[in-house]
């Protein structure tokens, strides 16, 4: 018997596979024999999008006349594992099918992906999750007043967020335990690009370098000459970048792409 994967989307939520196992009576743990049926979903090892592959692949199973017993389900070096104690040689042959067919969906949203070795850890995911995985790894900072305050500014922090980055706001301001109320037009921005409040550093007037120092950002645009000459002094990976260049987004870009 040979099975192809075909190009539907194999993403289930918890709930719609905990519906399924339920269903099914749960799957037997192999390994801890003493425990009950499973039917959380928990006990896989995998994200949401290879949840329709393995329904799939339970189902096929038992028809062929697998007892329903594994003893772990989890992704290794970017694919499916999906492990039980005996079967046929044609269990065993649809499981491996069903491991090879991993490496074409994405385990996050169960999109057609492919195998990506590129960002600290093997994954399949689809071209969006791919990116955004990615670009996750990238912090970068922006001053507010004069800076991010900017229409054309907050722009672009948007498409940063809207694209993985992990943006954070790094401000000379005090916090608003000192000045209730104060900061209002800054939460405003912030809720519009997507910043969470614990991306958010109050200063308190000290300099930014003292805060973005060591901490991996890949840059810090600001319109105070002073703070983006101290965070240069330092020869920290952090780079100084000046909005009030004109090709301020062109810099910012070029450093993202290193």
């Amino acid at each position: 018997m040979f099975y192809i994967c075909s190009m539907e989307n194999f993403y289930l939520s918890d709930e719609e596979m905990s519906e399924y196992l339920n269903s099914i009576g749960g799957l037997c743990n192999g390994y801890f024999t003493d425990k009950g049926p499973i039917v959380d979903p928990g006990f896989f090892c995998v994200s949401n999008g290879w949840f329709g592959l393995i329904k799939s692949l339970i189902n096929d199973l038992t028809d062929l006349g697998w007892n329903k017993e594994t003893t772990q389900v989890k992704e290794k070096f970017g694919g499916l594992r999906f492990y039980i104690n005996a079967g046929s040689d044609e269990i065993h042959q649809r499981i491996g099918q069903a491991e090879k067919d991993s490496y074409t969906v994405c385990e996050k949203c169960g999109e057609p992906g492919e195998l990506r070795k590129d960002i600290g850890w093997y994954f399949t995911l689809c071209d969006t999750h791919h990116k955004l995985t990615k670009n996750g790894k990238t912090k970068v900072s922006f001053d507010y007043d004069g800076t991010l305050a900017l229409p054309s500014v907050e722009s672009f922090a948007k498409e940063l967020v809207n694209d993985g980055y992990d943006v954070w706001v790094v401000t000379s301001r005090v916090g608003d335990d000192e000045t209730p109320n104060l900061n209002d037009d800054l939460w405003g921005s912030c809720e519009r690009i997507g910043i969470p409040k614990h991306k958010v550093k109050f200063t308190n007037f000290a300099d930014k370098i003292d805060f973005l120092k060591d901490r991996g950002f890949a840059f810090h645009l600001d319109d105070d000459l002073y703070e983006l000459t101290s965070i240069m002094e330092t020869k920290d990976s952090c780079q100084p970048l000046n909005v009030g260049h004109s090709d301020w987004k062109i810099n910012c870009l070029e450093v993202l792409k290193k």
